[in-house]
């Protein structure tokens, strides 16, 4: 016990911490459950907004393409039986369309038959 008070003598300022000491542990402690702001930095905090809003749109263009898809399938499945209505409808036109072609094609040679005639009578009457 000598060697003990001979190496640390007893003063004021080794007896102050022991008061301050008392003091602060009897203080109520801070208790909560969420991280707090100031121990993120400005980069970090960017990140995760950054994050949060790429998870909005991420989720929001995964609805569109949803929709998108959606409303493709109902297009095939309104028109798909209009398509094959459609497709007879196009050949029967197809159709009478070369039909009207040939018709107008073998009326062009008679008429120019009937001209090369009247030339020739015309030609012969001069």
């Amino acid at each position: 016990m000598s060697f003990l008070s001979r190496a640390a003598p007893v003063t004021r300022l080794s007896i102050a911490p022991a008061r301050s000491a008392v003091y602060a542990a009897s203080r109520p402690a801070l208790f909560s459950t969420t991280p707090q702001r100031a121990d993120k930095g400005p980069i970090d905090a960017t990140k995760d907004t950054l994050k949060k809003a790429d998870r909005i749109v991420s989720n929001a263009a995964v609805k569109g393409i949803e929709k998108g898809e959606q409303a493709g399938h109902k297009i095939k499945e309104t028109f798909g039986h209009g398509a094959a209505k459609a497709e007879h409808e196009g050949k029967k036109a197809a159709a009478k369309g070369k039909e009207t072609a040939q018709q107008a094609k073998e009326k062009t040679i008679d008429l120019g038959e009937q001209a090369r005639e009247e030339a020739e009578e015309l030609s012969g009457k001069a």
